[in-house]
């Protein structure tokens, strides 16, 4: 057995150790102070490019640390390949930065060879194409002596005989209208939006598509999905690690740093749009667009990432009652939001439903369509706050369940997110030999969510763990093992995996997992209470979200993280959210129809629900 990171000594001295997370993986290290990114990488199993092995030449191990004191100053050749301005936003080589503290480190795109698997796909359903944004073939008068009308009232006219009623327009419209009539002779299209607003008057040979934006923000990712507003086909997509993990890895972290200050709040919603730009020319690229040809954007999120991104202050949503500064959709132009797009490209931010119950939950909503179903089904979106859903004779609860991230690998000692060389199916056989799936078929480097959850059940049908979510003694196998004095199920041994380190389920994971998993029933059962429902009344249970898309639902029965029913009644959503965004993009009937959902959900708040400690105190037993 290799020891651990954590135990290295120097002589009879403990030397000084520093713990460092790494995004996006969500792996943590202990190392020695002094020890460089680039080492530590290393030794977690996370590739960082570099061409030159971490000899400080090639520059291309780019890093962006938390805390610039909790690294070593910059060298002469960081300030020369880097630039002063960049390494300021804290951007670092990670070969020449050593590590003086607690830390956490974010690898962008740019520098990992390792990749993340990210849902992109979702559930879809049947829905009419009635987009926001439609171009209008129209013929325009031209002026004489004898017609003295201005442009825009012969534009105005020419769109009413299309039987299409003007009822406001933009300024801007005005700019280059006179202009663009007179080169096209008067055959021009008219971008109207919303039926009656005109935003803009294009020339009649314009080549250019009318697309869309559908786009997903999430704690930890950004995914933008590009559609075709005329078909609702989608083209492409992109995705990227949300930047603002750097400031934290949950929302009240992100909460707290931005109740600083303003310029801490302006840094957030920086680095929102910075993402969100970035996912974007990512499905852009892929799809041989441009950003003039998108005029319209629908982003959804969870109430903290929508106030972020608009700038507001979302101080109050960390303070009891939890109120949000505005529930409703909202119209913005992408421009007034620092987007960088063509004047007249509008967002769309559908409405949320309570301080931690967000658009996203909305657009969930909306794919699934239960409030207009007669079944009685459980949805489950699963996250670092879960929402849970019931629906009953076309009433939807909801509540939302602080099941934290131990899911995505946080606070697990060998846990890590999605990433290549994760962990994701496993299962002990009758003899205790450990069999394992690892993404994309890499050596092991850690554990995933669904895999920590198939190991979870594994153990509980071995009884090598009791209900109560202990260990039992080493004596009943020998990868049960004691070290430091606390049990740990040993998963793989050093010599097989990436790091060389071996891979192990301690005591302290066990209970982090059944934390969150207390949390989540908590939520599903108190909304069955409320409703007067029993299990087996279910008819369909929703999976959303990219972790409950690979749950083995078998062995989310076996740690109670759903409830008992036949496998026939689970089904996967994948990522409802951005399936709804999409839906509202290219439907403005459906669109209408999430601030009906939004008005219509009952929330629940479950902390302050009466029920709250005895459910959730029964729901820790496995």
């Amino acid at each position: 057995m290799n020891p651990r990171i954590g135990e290295i000594r120097d002589s009879d001295t403990i030397l000084k150790k520093a713990h460092v997370l790494f995004e996006p993986e969500g792996k943590k290290i202990t190392v020695t102070q002094g020890t460089s990114i680039f080492d530590a990488a290393n030794r977690s199993g996370i590739k960082i490019r570099s061409e030159c092995g971490g000899e400080g030449v090639c520059a291309k191990c780019i890093v962006i640390v938390s805390d610039l004191s909790s690294v070593s100053p910059p060298t002469g050749f960081e300030e020369e390949r880097i630039g002063k301005k960049e390494m300021m936003k804290g951007r670092r080589l990670a070969c020449l930065t050593k590590i003086l503290s607690d830390l956490r480190i974010q690898i962008p795109k740019e520098s990992r060879i390792g990749k993340r698997r990210i849902q992109v796909e979702g559930y879809e359903r049947s829905f009419e194409i009635d987009p926001s944004v439609v171009k209008i073939p129209i013929h325009v008068e031209m002026p004489t002596l004898e017609d003295l009308r201005s442009d825009i009232e012969r534009v105005l006219e020419a769109t009413a005989k299309q039987g299409i009623m003007i009822k406001q327009f933009d300024h801007q419209v005005l700019r280059n209208l006179s202009s663009t009539l007179r080169k096209s002779s008067g055959k021009v299209l008219a971008v109207i939006r919303k039926r009656t607003e005109l935003i803009e008057v294009e020339e009649g040979g314009s080549s250019l598509s009318t697309l869309g934006f559908a786009v997903d923000v999430g704690t930890s990712k950004i995914v933008a999905t590009l559609v075709d507003l005329k078909t609702g086909r989608n083209l492409a997509s992109g995705f990227v690690e949300n930047p603002q993990m750097i400031f934290g890895e949950d929302v009240i972290s992100r909460i707290s740093y931005a109740m600083e200050n303003s310029s801490k709040l302006k840094e957030l919603q920086s680095a929102f749009i910075d993402g969100t730009e970035e996912a974007m020319d990512i499905a852009l690229k892929e799809a041989g667009a441009s950003r003039e040809e998108v005029y319209e954007l629908v982003i959804v999120g969870n109430t903290a990432m929508h106030h972020l991104f608009l700038g507001i202050n979302p101080k109050w949503l960390a303070l009891a009652p939890y109120v949000p500064t505005i529930k409703r959709s909202l119209e913005m132009k992408a421009q007034d939001l620092g987007l960088k797009m063509r004047e007249s490209a509008r967002v769309h931010i559908p409405p949320v439903i309570a301080g931690f119950v967000g658009s996203d939950a909305v657009a969930d909503l909306l794919t699934l369509k239960l409030h207009d179903s007669n079944q009685t089904s459980l949805a489950l979106d699963i996250g670092t706050n879960t929402e849970v859903f019931l629906a009953r004779d076309k009433q939807v609860l909801t509540c939302s369940c602080a099941s934290g991230p131990a899911f995505e690998g946080v606070h697990i000692t060998d846990g890590m997110k999605a990433v290549s060389g994760a962990i994701e199916r496993l299962k002990i056989d009758d003899n205790g030999e450990v069999t394992y799936i690892t993404i994309d078929e890499e050596k092991p480097r850690g554990i995933c969510g669904s895999g920590v959850i198939d190991l979870v059940a594994s153990l509980l049908i071995r009884n090598f763990v009791e209900r109560s979510g202990r260990f039992i003694s080493p004596e009943k196998s020998e990868r049960i093992q004691r070290r430091n004095g606390v049990l740990e199920y040993l998963i793989e041994e050093g010599k097989n995996t990436e790091t060389g380190q071996d891979i192990v389920f301690t005591q302290s994971d066990l209970r982090a997992i059944q934390l969150a998993k207390a949390a989540i029933r908590t939520g599903w059962k108190i909304m069955l209470e409320e409703s007067d429902v029993n299990p087996s009344d279910l008819d369909a249970i929703w999976l959303a979200g990219a972790f409950g898309n690979f749950l083995d639902p078998k062995n989310a029965r076996e740690i109670g993280l759903v409830p008992d029913v036949n496998d026939k009644k689970i089904f996967f959503a994948g990522n409802a959210a951005l399936s709804g965004a999409k839906i509202s993009l290219v439907s403005l009937e459906e669109r209408e129809r999430m601030d009906v959902i939004a008005r219509e959900t009952k929330y629940v708040e479950l902390g302050a629900h009466r029920r709250f400690n005895e459910v959730f105190t029964s729901s820790l037993s496995f």
